[in-house]
């Protein structure tokens, strides 16, 4: 990964609800050949980031519920082995 998506890719997990710095990524990409990962960036938006935030918390409230109490257990789970 070049030094520039790796940049672009820290700020926009600083700043998750930035639309802006995800639209010169996505403008980023087209200029080097990647239009599909252009078209991902340009459509996540900020409702769609709360969305993915609560389904992520509901689902870690369904592990909580049902017994899992340790967090290598629950991880364990979802790990897939290369």
């Amino acid at each position: 990964m070049s030094e520039q998506k790796q940049a672009f890719l820290e700020t926009i997990k600083e700043n998750p609800y930035d639309t802006t710095v995800r639209k010169v990524y996505a403008d980023f990409l087209d200029e080097h050949d990647e239009p599909e990962e252009a078209d991902f960036f340009r459509s996540w938006t900020l409702e769609k980031h709360k969305e993915a935030e609560k389904w992520i918390e509901d689902f870690a409230e369904e592990i909580r519920k049902s017994g899992w109490e340790r967090e290598e257990e629950i991880t364990s789970e979802f790990v897939i082995e290369a």
